[in-house]
């Protein structure tokens, strides 16, 4: 299995801290990510340190010519991950090939449906099965090299299930909390044209076996794919020392301490800000599957629409569903109903990610058109949302400090209609945003 690359990696450039810097504005100067530049340098935590010097590993913005693709092998990933499978074919132009992910080595739970193997998730629904058609890749005019796959299935697909309940339990039964996996390919052709097959399959000791059925495959090493559950992004951060194992994690008043005493602002102001931000209720809407509370914006969704593909596509989704697309904001319904608007502006528009931006997310309801101050694109700020309060909590501490950093001196005043304005927008006052949050920082102040 695969991840896509969309663009070559430059070379890596060294930069000097200086008075000021953060790492989420220096991640954005370079067009990177906090995570990756603490990988880079193998920081702990956020805290840098005037004068020394930091090796950033740009990555290049896409040119509106398209892109050129290739592809990174994957060992492992975990439920819910987008990963590609790459087969590679001689003389099947144009047929079909399916494959299923199933369960290898003999473990003590299964993670398969009815035998058929790992649910996934792709462009035709949730199924245990999933299709590709050769050559299909290199019918796309945005990519630059697509005539090095005029050979090749690709299988564009998440692990697991919409709900991973189930299966983030049987996980959990294994010493490890993984399981080993492999693919399971079948080439479709007219009037039962035999096809020959590269593939290997174990045998009962978990070793490569030529003997057995060749269709069922390991990796291209002949090594099990591991399969875990949900990552931890505030371990990956450097927020936490243990990993959640994918279960996410709860605000703590210590959280808002530490913020306070970064921040110099009163912790009460932050929870007042949280309170009226989150209706005064929890951060998810669901915790089966986990769903973080969001609010989907219209007029957000037509701009970045209008930015990228032009105000023609912007005006002709506005004409199809005005609720979706639009110049105005508006059109809220709340709770699960605004992932279905999410989800009904994906599959109008035919891409997740300004859906996603165009939504504002978690107990601080921060918009997602922010994501790359933190995260790698803004699916992964939807996983990370979606999983753990604290990773709300953390992308509201960089909209403070990196976006909007005028907020925390209205927020040291208390001056409350200058914090709703900047939060909120200049419509603040139909929602009654400064008073409610002046309410809520008295009430706090109560306790």
């Amino acid at each position: 299995m695969f991840r896509i690359k969309k663009s070559d990696k430059k070379e890596p450039v060294k930069y000097k801290i200086v008075s000021g810097d953060t790492l989420s504005k220096i991640a954005k100067k370079h067009n990177t990510t906090v995570a990756k530049i603490k990988a880079d340098n193998g920081l702990t935590s956020d805290t840098i340190y005037v004068g020394k010097t930091l090796n950033i590993g740009s990555q290049p913005k896409k040119e509106k010519t398209g892109d050129k693709v290739t592809f990174k092998k994957l060992k492992s990933a975990n439920l819910g991950d987008e990963v590609y499978v790459v087969v590679k074919t001689s003389n099947l132009a144009n047929k079909k090939v399916r494959l299923n992910v199933k369960q290898g080595k003999v473990e003590k739970t299964k993670l398969e449906t009815k035998e058929k193997g790992l649910m996934l998730q792709h462009d035709k629904g949730t199924t245990t099965e999933a299709e590709a058609v050769v050559g299909a890749y290199a019918k796309d005019n945005k990519i630059t090299n697509k005539t090095d796959f005029k050979d090749w299935a690709i299988f564009k697909i998440i692990l697991g299930d919409k709900d991973t309940k189930r299966e983030k339990e049987e996980l959990d039964k294994l010493k490890d909390k993984k399981a080993f996996m492999y693919l399971l390919v079948d080439a479709h052709t007219p009037n039962d044209i035999k096809v020959v097959y590269n593939g290997r399959n174990p045998d009962k000791n978990g070793e490569p076996d030529k003997r057995t059925t060749p269709n069922q495959w390991l990796d291209i090493d002949g090594k099990w794919f591991e399969l875990g559950k949900a990552p931890c992004y505030c371990l990956k951060m450097g927020l936490v020392k243990v990993s959640c194992n994918g279960k996410g994690k709860s605000i703590t008043e210590g959280n808002y301490e530490k913020l306070s005493k970064d921040m110099g602002v009163e912790k009460n102001v932050f929870k007042a800000v949280a309170k009226v931000e989150s209706g005064g209720r929890s951060s998810f809407i669901s915790k089966n599957p986990n769903k973080s509370k969001i609010l989907y914006e219209r007029h957000k969704a037509f701009k970045h629409t209008e930015k990228k593909y032009g105000k023609s596509k912007a005006n002709e989704l506005k004409l199809k569903n005005s609720n979706l697309f639009n110049t105005s904001w508006g059109g809220y319904k709340g709770g699960e109903a605004e992932h279905k608007r999410l989800n009904d502006a994906e599959k109008l528009l035919g891409e997740r990610s300004i859906p996603i931006m165009s939504s504002s997310w978690g107990k601080f309801q921060v918009l997602g058109e922010y994501y790359d101050y933190l995260y790698d694109s803004p699916e992964e700020l939807e996983k990370a949302q979606n999983l753990c309060e604290i990773q709300q909590f953390r992308f509201f501490k960089t909209y403070l400090v990196d976006v909007a950093p005028s907020i925390k001196s209205a927020m040291k005043k208390k001056d409350w209609r200058k914090i709703a304005k900047l939060y909120n927008g200049p419509k603040y006052e139909e929602n009654n945003y400064h008073t409610k949050m002046k309410e809520a920082y008295e009430n706090y102040n109560k306790e």
